[in-house]
């Protein structure tokens, strides 16, 4: 939850209506004087404001110097009507005027450089109780654009739609559950998967019956399907949410997995589109995959640079670079609900304009002057901070190489509290891995000790982890291929001593010769000036 709410994550299906800066109740936060502020609490609010008077003041100007200039408050209201999360949440000063609505809110999407968030209560959204899903699959990737572009103008009636290019597609055939047609899928075929749903069954199937009447003025690459029925369009779903794994498991020796996601408005939503695809093209980048949010304008693209090569570095870097500049021309998100990280701080001003940054900047000195919470994260003056500290995705054993450490393995393992997740475990097996490489082998050696204890000792080898896993890996093989090398360490020596049982016996007679001796000169010593 924490991850959700500092990152202002906001899923497929509740667009900028249900994110989390529009159903939270209450927030804890401890500040960087170790005050803890509770706005469930208004005795805490109250003594936030009289032992913190320059912050309270701090923020309190920002609202008044964000609504006393027009065109600086008509763009933060046009901002927020699409996913974004780039940047500190200026909307908290428009929407709200009182102290504790605003720190209310202030803290989402902060990814911890505000403060340490270390509760929260969310409002509840109904869960409609009757659902149906459909499954279009339409020629090319433009005319998909298109047709998400009418779903978005029926947002009353459709739920969520998730886009699938070919490449994701491609990615998931031979997975249990996929509908037949995702294996006779041809180049440039993309995929939507809508959801409609109602406390109605028969204003449901009205529903349908409007999306069916827009679907057939398109001409589909298969038959469409429909489903009311859960356990059919579950494993519609599945594939959905597993796609970024599995399609990131393809990717080759040595390459990262980057993940960007954009957010466009309706209607720019098909040239920002084609816009990303192109962009694959121009930066060689042929096995990158497009899928998202697409009734909210929000698209995931992954690429996966290998970041040690320099012509695929400075490839990954122009790619990013381009992004931020069109996106924030065109009036879109560069980061639309993933946080802003270090990926994106150089872009924030480029996205925003100069006279919001600096109030950015503001937000980020009132709560933290030194700069000592996540720096460069958000608010950074470095503006090459995104092709730096990268994560080398290091070879190691076949069976965990293509793991990208997407931690959906980490809820079920027992020594999740104890030392390390299984995403761990992979991610300290490349460090030993890259660290060998480069020539650092006594550091490699000492975390390999270390990972004795942390990796090995203390995994139950359960395999809890591979159920969890969309790619089923296995990560307690770590810790019993570990075993066996120590095994096979201890029958060597075993071997060794059988086969030098008399030079064995002499050594331990001697060594036995050697303590009685000790004992009996300063042993019995010791013994009598005690007694």
């Amino acid at each position: 939850m924490g991850g959700i709410i500092n990152n202002n994550s906001s899923g497929m299906c509740c667009g900028v209506a249900q994110n989390s800066y529009q159903t939270i109740s209450s927030i804890r936060v401890i500040l960087n004087n170790g005050l803890i502020v509770d706005t469930s609490d208004d005795f805490s609010v109250a003594n936030f404001i009289r032992k913190c008077p320059e912050m309270a003041e701090g923020l309190l100007n920002i609202k008044d110097e964000i609504n006393a200039d027009e065109e600086l408050k008509n763009l933060i209201i046009k901002k927020y009507k699409i996913k974004n999360t780039t940047g500190y949440g200026l909307n908290s000063f428009v929407d709200f005027s009182d102290i504790k609505d605003i720190l209310n809110h202030i803290f989402i999407g902060s990814e911890g450089t505000l403060g340490f968030v270390s509760e929260i209560v969310l409002n509840s959204v109904i869960d409609k109780k009757y659902k149906a899903c459909g499954l279009v699959v339409f020629e090319n990737f433009d005319k998909a654009s298109e047709f998400v572009v009418e779903l978005a103008k029926m947002k009353d009636i459709v739920a969520s739609a998730e886009m699938m290019d070919y490449a994701c597609l491609k990615s998931v055939r031979g997975i249990e559950g996929i509908p037949e047609f995702v294996n006779d899928v041809t180049k440039g075929n993309t995929c939507i998967l809508f959801q409609t749903e109602s406390m109605d069954e028969k204003s449901l199937n009205s529903q349908l019956d409007i999306i069916k009447e827009k679907i057939s003025k398109y001409e589909m690459a298969f038959e469409p399907l429909y489903s009311f029925d859960s356990a059919v369009y579950d494993k519609w779903w599945k594939i959905r949410k597993g796609i970024l794994p599995i399609a990131a498991s393809k990717r080759r020796s040595k390459t990262s997995v980057i993940v960007e996601d954009l957010c466009f408005e309706t209607d720019k939503f098909c040239e920002g589109a084609d816009f990303i695809s192109k962009l694959f093209e121009k930066y060689d980048f042929k096995d990158g995959i497009i899928f998202g949010h697409a009734l909210d304008g929000n698209l995931h693209f992954v690429i996966t640079p290998n970041l040690s090569d320099k012509k695929e570095f400075l490839n990954f870097k122009n790619l990013v670079e381009e992004m931020g500049q069109k996106v924030a021309s065109m009036g879109g998100s560069i980061k639309a609900e993933h946080g802003t990280g270090r990926m994106v701080a150089p872009f924030v001003e480029v996205e925003w304009g100069k006279k919001a940054y600096e109030i950015n900047k503001k937000i980020k000195k009132i709560f933290d002057p030194k700069g000592i919470f996540n720096p460069d994260v958000i608010i950074s003056e470095d503006k090459e901070i995104h092709t730096k500290n990268m994560k080398y995705m290091n070879e190691v054993d076949e069976f965990v190489n293509f793991c990208m450490e997407c931690g959906f393995c980490e809820k079920v393992c027992p020594s999740k509290f104890l030392t390390l997740t299984p995403r761990q475990r992979i991610a300290v097996f490349r460090e030993i891995s890259r660290l060998n490489e480069i020539g650092e082998t006594k550091k490699a050696a000492k975390l390999l000790k270390e990972y004795e204890y942390l990796g090995d000792e203390t995994c139950a080898a359960c395999s809890m982890c591979k159920i969890n896993c969309p790619l089923e890996i296995d990560t307690a093989k770590i810790a019993l291929k570990l075993r066996n090398q120590n095994s096979n360490k201890s029958l060597k020596i075993a071997n060794l001593i059988y086969k030098n049982m008399d030079k064995t016996i002499k050594g331990a007679k001697f060594g036995l010769d050697a303590a009685n001796l000790s004992y009996k000169i300063f042993g019995a010593k010791k013994y009598l000036k005690f007694n």
